[in-house]
């Protein structure tokens, strides 16, 4: 999503036009966030003080390559793999292990959630603060969820195996669907019914305060999109993992960041034909689709001017 005419938002957008207009954008962009916000970003929005820049990366929206780039082009070229726990999360408490790897970085990064509200409001209503997030189309974000946390190994997908077990106990403790007790993995139509029994019990907001549900949990929620008026949302679907990525030239600007460290060559687009593969491998019917379309219908609707026909790409 850009803040910007409608014509200038598309996929094929002139990203010279739109990195001139994000600098003209603070001196005109109003905000609709008061004091008595209800809803702000939590865990996965990150503020950088000196640069005014707030951040909402997504799990499940090309997270693990944007924090590559961040970790390496703030380190001075250290690898992220070179640390011993490749995770952002803890990074600004002392005793993690994520905090020896990022207290490297030349930058000052502190989590969001942990500010005061005044200052929350403050950074999320302020003209002179950039707020950049990184989404992906919220079925295809749910469903890439599905595939490395919860699907059996006979899918043939990489899962991540040894997260499964805390991603049914964390649904069960939300549904509580008896047969998770005994469920070493789901499938695509269990994890579609589970999810909406979530959203009509009206727990969604509970998937993002942490742990392996996490991976499901509303974009929308997660970085508060109706509250908090994002300059720039990129969407995974469309972003270019080639040289040089246009739609992190302002971001890393402002942060002082070179993109010569970004992971090029690692891509998220695929071909018509490899797309009809991957659709018929996971099987996708019309109800599990309709049942997570559903489940995220406020994503859509946060997220409806930055989402177009064929971004489904699962």
């Amino acid at each position: 999503m850009c803040r910007l005419p409608v014509k200038m938002c598309g996929t094929l957008l002139n990203y010279d036009i739109q990195y001139i207009m994000l600098h003209i954008l603070f001196v005109f962009a109003g905000n609709g966030l008061g004091s008595s916000a209800k809803r702000l970003p939590y865990k996965d929005a990150h503020y950088f003080p000196e640069a005014k820049v707030l951040m909402c990366v997504l799990p499940k929206a090309g997270s693990s390559s944007f924090f590559d780039w961040l970790y390496t082009a703030s380190t001075g070229g250290t690898t992220w793999n070179s640390c011993p726990s490749r995770n952002v999360g803890g990074y600004d408490h002392p005793s993690s292990t994520a905090n020896s790897c990022w207290e490297r970085s030349k930058l000052n990064m502190v989590t969001f959630g942990s500010l005061p509200r005044e200052e929350q409001i403050r950074i999320a209503t302020s003209d002179e603060v950039f707020r950049f997030s990184l989404a992906r189309e919220p079925v295809s974000r749910a469903i890439s969820g599905w595939k490395s946390k919860l699907a059996c190994p006979s899918t043939g997908f990489h899962v991540d195996s040894h997260d499964t077990p805390r991603a049914i106990r964390g649904l069960y403790r939300l549904t509580q669907s008896p047969y998770l007790l005994s469920s070493s993995c789901l499938s695509l139509e269990q994890f579609s019914d589970e999810m909406l029994k979530i959203k009509q019990s009206g727990k969604m907001d509970v998937l993002q305060t942490g742990g392996m549900v996490q991976h499901f949990a509303s974009a929308s929620l997660m970085c508060s999109y109706d509250d908090v008026r994002f300059q720039q949302i990129a969407l995974l679907e469309t972003f270019k993992f080639t040289h040089p990525n246009v739609q992190l030239r302002y971001l890393a600007d402002r942060l002082n960041l070179s993109l010569e460290e970004f992971p090029y060559g690692h891509q998220h687009q695929s071909t018509e034909g490899a797309r009809t593969q991957r659709v018929k491998k996971l099987n996708i019917t019309e109800s599990v689709y309709n049942k997570l379309r559903e489940t995220y219908a406020m994503d859509y609707t946060s997220m409806g001017d930055v989402l177009h026909p064929g971004l489904l790409l699962y």
